[in-house]
């Protein structure tokens, strides 16, 4: 009998705690069945809204700018080209100090100093010589600047050269007539030995094909008799030519 009594006591607690479940989910605690529908609607409305409600903003994002999440690039302007050097003019006069003398110097490097003193010219005969197609010849010096001699220079030193219509055509230093042209004017040859500070006075004569007006540019450099060592090379354009 006391076993009976007891599941009856436990089912009736069990369906007392279910309905009082049922009243707090679908209602306010009120028994009212008008009035917990209205709370069970009231509550999916609300959880139905929820996903659509904007963030609530703080005090500090009144004063943020919106900005895109993928902003526009903006051109970044690039530097101004620096502008092309001007060319430097030839510090030499076309205008000789005498008659047929230039007198230009040139430097290679802290070695030597290159001399041109007379206007080149051109002639088929110089001294009773007569050449193969036409002489270019001049008088020049040459200054040692190094702190020893100068055991002399070979005549693979000097080359003179003509560029028309693309094609370049060279032509080397002539030992004979140049050492011939020296010797009748009593002057030094390129062998000779160019002391500390000396200077070689002599004539480079050329034997080429060609006209006085054609850009002829002399190409020097020094290549020692008896030594090694690197000069710094020149090139230059060479003074107007006098036809003869």
């Amino acid at each position: 009998m006391k076993k009976i009594l007891f599941v009856v006591s436990f089912l009736f607690l069990l369906t007392v705690y279910s309905v009082s479940a049922q009243a707090s989910i679908f209602g306010t605690g009120n028994s009212d069945p008008d009035v917990n529908s209205k709370g069970a609607g009231s509550l999916l409305q609300n959880s139905a809204k929820k996903p659509t409600e904007e963030p609530t903003k703080s005090f500090f994002d009144l004063f943020k700018q919106d900005t895109p999440e993928n902003p526009e690039p903006t051109a970044i302007p690039l530097p101004t080209a620096t502008p092309e050097p001007t060319a430097i003019p030839d510090p030499f006069a076309d205008v000789p100090t005498q008659q047929g003398v230039v007198w230009r110097t040139y430097p290679c490097g802290q070695d030597l100093n290159f001399t041109i003193i007379y206007q080149p010219i051109m002639t088929t005969v110089q001294s009773n010589l007569k050449a193969s197609g036409k002489f270019i010849l001049f008088r020049v010096q040459i200054q040692n600047l190094r702190a020893w001699d100068i055991s002399g220079l070979k005549f693979e030193s000097f080359t003179l050269s003509k560029t028309v219509n693309g094609i370049e055509t060279v032509y080397p230093l002539s030992a004979f007539f140049s050492n011939a042209t020296s010797m009748l004017w009593d002057l030094g040859l390129m062998r000779n030995n160019i002391p500390v500070k000396g200077t070689l006075d002599t004539y480079l004569v050329f034997d080429v094909e060609g006209a006085a007006n054609d850009p002829w540019v002399l190409s020097f450099l020094p290549q020692e008799r008896y030594s090694d060592y690197q000069f710094t090379p020149l090139r230059i354009t060479l003074p107007a030519v006098s036809a003869q």
